[in-house]
């Protein structure tokens, strides 16, 4: 019961949003090699031994967790509340996703278009084409067929896989609810269990449609919904000395598990780690996180502004590199210091255009969405009937 659910408040969870951080820092990690002139001296040999995507399913473990919590009350209530609860969230995860998204296409195209001298950005017909698929939420599926058949159609916005998987998950989740009710998480169990031993090579079929981590996130939520959580306080990790072991150790573990691509049951390991982040840190007590106001407060702040950070990253480190490209007139003509300057001008205009793009764009219309959420009536929605005046 909902009773027995701790911190159900409004307030944002901080040490969820600590590890948002960290997991976008993870994603940004993967990339820079790619968005700079890295010589492969330096970083093939680091990524033989650790890589840095997985933080994408610390991501998805988040976004199973929060979503889930939100709206379990769907198993106990009548069809008219079902629909108007599920109305209510699809709004909100419209406006909290969609806008941004088709701003950062729009974004893709244009530099494509007018600031691609390297050509790093594609062309604007493959990036418009990456809108038209992410219009449908098949970014994932198209980030596969453009891995096997590489094309002038194929455009930059190959990041954008993970938020169409989010997409599709949070379109089919409410239904399974729905349809399952209080048995739904039978069948995240049995996704799992399936999942867990296939082979997932790098932008195959099953790596752009796991669920691993989501699914892990669906059952934490389920969990604390029933008051087990609260049964199994982890009340060791109060002690700071044992937070900085089980964290180190932990992202240690994921990043070493995906070196060199992904083995067969590499993606299940990491999902269960990653759920073992989310799990402390939906107690909001300190478990894994003990300074979020302090210490961890810069990495909260990049978290709370993580998906502006995700879709926008790559364009400002390459919009930096084809500037030092057009100034130096050859990559040959870029080195190792070069690769420095890229990176430090790169996140710092990464971190001023998600700013600016959070308070002016992002919030805003977050914002709009929840208050279109409220006042939402829908016209199939039965409403009250009075009594008939007495003559």
């Amino acid at each position: 019961m909902l009773a027995a659910v701790p911190n159900l408040s409004n307030h944002k969870n901080q040490e969820i949003e600590v590890l948002r951080g960290i997991a976008v820092i993870l994603v940004m990690l993967a990339h820079y090699p790619f968005l700079a002139p890295v010589k492969d001296a330096y970083w093939v040999p680091v990524l033989r031994q650790f890589h840095f995507w997985a933080g994408v399913d610390i991501f998805f473990a988040i976004s199973g967790y929060v979503v889930t919590r939100t709206i379990l009350d769907l198993r106990s209530a009548s069809p008219a509340q079902q629909t108007d609860t599920i109305a209510r969230f699809w709004i909100r995860r419209f406006f909290r996703l969609i806008p941004m998204a088709w701003l950062t296409l729009l974004v893709s195209v244009l530099l494509a278009a007018f600031w691609n001298d390297m050509g790093a950005f594609k062309t604007p017909v493959g990036n418009f084409t990456d809108a038209f698929f992410q219009s449908f939420y098949m970014s994932n599926w198209r980030a596969y067929w453009c891995t096997v058949n590489p094309s002038d159609y194929c455009g930059v916005n190959v990041h954008f896989w993970s938020l169409s998987l989010e997409e599709q998950f949070y379109i089919a989740l409410p239904l399974l609810i729905v349809f399952f009710r209080r048995k739904f998480w039978w069948i995240a169990v049995a996704l799992i269990i399936v999942q867990f031993p296939l082979d997932r090579p790098l932008f195959s079929v099953f790596w752009v449609t796991r669920l691993d981590a989501l699914l892990w996130g669906v059952l934490i939520a389920v969990a604390e919904n029933a008051g087990v959580l609260s049964k199994f306080r982890p009340t060791f990790m109060k002690s700071a000395t044992i937070r900085r072991v089980v964290l180190a150790s932990t992202l240690f573990l994921i990043c070493w598990l995906v070196a060199g691509g992904a083995n067969r049951y590499s993606i299940g390991l990491v999902a269960v780690l990653s759920a073992i982040l989310v799990w402390l840190c939906s107690y909001q007590s300190g478990f894994l996180f003990k300074s979020t106001r302090t210490v961890w407060r810069p990495i909260a702040w990049v978290g709370g502004r993580s998906y502006g950070i995700y879709l926008l990253h790559a364009f400002c480190f390459l919009t930096v590199y084809e500037a030092f490209y057009r100034w130096y007139g050859s990559k040959d003509a870029l080195g190792d210091a070069q690769a420095v300057a890229i990176l430090v001008l790169g996140l710092v205009l990464t971190l001023t255009i998600c700013e600016i793009t959070y308070r002016t764009f992002e919030k805003p219309l977050t914002d709009f969405g929840r208050r279109k959420a409220k006042e939402i009536n829908l016209p199939f929605k039965r409403q009250p009937t009075q009594a008939p005046a007495v003559p």
